[in-house]
């Protein structure tokens, strides 16, 4: 959330919450990022949520605190989250631990500077964590492939995309 809504925001909290659900201290009284971890320590439970930027927010020390709230939310399957982000230390965010395989995911929607198109790109690095996930390298590799052709498909559909570009 943006400093200048989330102003608002904490205005109208103040008005209608008695703060114990906020860490029982004004959001008004801590800095902006000491207010947006306060908002997701004590509000987010289960649910998706969609994140943009929210370091913009949070120094260094703070981005760690939310991977760590974002962690502990999502491991046991409470929380899914969609982070459009481009610090550094949140993209080091890797695949859940219960997952069969390890590793990190990019998707990536952008405009294309040279050509103007709206270009959707998925980068994945990943090894087979769990043993099965490693007898079945070839399927895994394969199932895959399927994602990412399927994931495209949808992104033309969604957006109305015709031809087949990549």
């Amino acid at each position: 959330m943006r400093a200048e809504s989330f102003y608002n925001f904490a205005t109208y909290i103040e008005g209608v919450s008695d703060l114990r659900a906020y860490g029982g201290k004004s959001l008004h009284e801590q800095s902006h990022g000491e207010s947006f971890i306060s908002l997701f320590a004590n509000r987010f439970e289960q649910g998706i949520y969609i994140l943009d930027e929210p370091e913009a927010a949070l120094s260094p020390q703070r981005q760690l605190s939310l991977l760590k709230l974002v962690h502990d939310l999502a491991t046991p399957g409470h929380a899914q989250f969609i982070i459009a982000t481009h610090s550094p230390i949140i993209l080091s965010y890797g695949t859940l631990t219960n997952h069969a395989e390890a590793g990190e995911e990019l998707f990536e929607v952008f405009i294309d500077p040279q050509t103007d198109e709206v270009k959707y790109r998925i980068r994945a690095t990943s090894w087979p964590r769990a043993t099965l996930a490693r007898l079945g390298q070839p399927i895994v590799r394969a199932l895959q492939a399927r994602f990412r052709s399927h994931s495209l498909a949808a992104m033309k559909r969604a957006t109305g995309a015709v031809g087949t570009r990549r």
